[in-house]
């Protein structure tokens, strides 16, 4: 009896045993499984590295220059060396921070723009202010601020924060197409710098007006006819928004010399980027960033192009993004230049004979002429 009683207590102590060993089993593996759970969703979590815009790429090669500079004249002078600034700090300091103000270069500064990019919409004013970021002399905010039209209440030192570091030598220039069409917005522009560089950027208006349509238009499911989308007549303010490019530019120049305003077209930009850089570099007084070597005439796109083989093709991808066809270093393509949708004919002829009287506005209020669409052509 005895023994049996013995046996008991070892198989109830046995199994006691068997039970906390499964208890800490199940304690140790549901632990390892919450570590790792939150470790995943760390992961998860984790912002992914973002590609750096053109003028954030400036804004680090400045800085690195820069410092090797102060570096150097620290060395030269027998002075104790400071810590160097690693790429990672560099890169990551690029947005607008007292922080990073503190840190920065003493010969950076966020510089009010000399030059604006005023309009037009839908006429590659992105693509142009990203040309211009390739010159090493200029640096351009990296998106519209809509400062004299959304954000003037905010006062010029907000307009000063929100622009890239760049050097005492270097012009800022700032992008927000509809300053244009906004006479209190022009009326700021002089009131804040009577001198201020105006670029234009125009395009061929048949082919604005179509692609806006097709803009507008493209995610509607009961999407309009073009000419019920124009207002059925060729003469409604939804055509001669688009159209009517010389009663902006007559604004303008009513408040700014002529020599402080450049009108250029999206098309030159397209098929010419070499000239329309030149003619940039030349309205602000700048040395010329690229050679005639530095770009090639690709005749299946009908357009001068860069040269994908020349050690700064890096750099032109970037700025221009998403117009550039990296195969080719063409910007457009010929596939696009002409697509356009279905029109009525006697609507077209309308709407052709509206669009030459405005040109020839337009082309008699800057001296020159673009060669814009004619019913061949369509």
């Amino acid at each position: 009896m005895a023994t049996l009683k013995a046996t008991s207590v070892l198989r109830g102590a046995k199994a006691v045993k068997v039970l906390l060993g499964v208890l800490l089993a199940a304690l140790a593996f549901g632990f390892l499984l919450n570590l790792t759970i939150h470790e995943l969703t760390k992961s998860l979590k984790a912002p992914t590295p973002s590609r750096l815009p053109a003028s954030s790429y400036k804004e680090r090669s400045l800085r690195l220059e820069s410092e090797a500079t102060a570096n150097k004249n620290s060395d030269s002078t027998g002075s104790r060396e400071q810590p160097k600034r690693g790429r990672t700090e560099i890169e990551e300091s690029v947005s607008p921070t007292k922080d990073e103000d503190k840190a920065k270069p003493s010969n950076l500064r966020r510089q009010l723009p000399k030059c604006l990019i005023v309009g037009f919409t839908n006429c590659w004013t992105l693509t142009l202010s990203g040309l211009l970021s390739l010159h090493p002399d200029i640096v351009t905010a990296e998106r519209e601020m809509r400062y004299f039209t959304l954000n003037y209440q905010r006062g010029n030192e907000w307009y000063r924060s929100m622009m890239p570091l760049s050097a005492p030598s270097q012009i800022t220039v700032e992008r927000t197409p509809n300053y244009i069409t906004s006479n209190t917005a022009l009326d700021r522009i002089y009131e804040f710098n009577s001198s201020m560089k105006i670029i234009a950027l125009v395009r061929d208006p048949i082919l604005r007006l179509m692609s806006t349509y097709v803009l507008h238009t493209r995610r509607k499911p009961d999407r309009p006819i073009f000419e019920h989308w124009c207002g059925v007549h060729v003469k409604t303010r939804n055509v001669l928004r688009y159209i009517d490019y010389a009663t902006a530019l007559q604004n303008v120049m009513a408040r700014f010399r002529k020599t402080n305003v450049l009108v250029l077209s999206k098309e030159d930009l397209e098929t010419k980027p070499y000239t329309v850089l030149r003619a940039m570099e030349t309205f602000l007084g700048l040395k010329p960033a690229f050679s005639k070597d530095d770009f090639v005439y690709n005749k299946e796109e009908g357009a001068t192009c860069f040269r994908t083989t020349i050690s700064r093709y890096p750099e032109v991808k970037r700025a221009l993004v998403p117009e550039l066809d990296n195969r080719t270093g063409c910007l457009g393509s010929s596939l696009t230049r002409r697509s356009h949708p279905n029109i009525n004919q006697e609507f077209l002829e309308k709407l052709l004979s509206l669009v030459k009287i405005h040109n020839g506005r337009l082309f008699d209020l800057i001296n020159k002429k673009f060669d814009w669409t004619n019913l061949d052509d369509l």
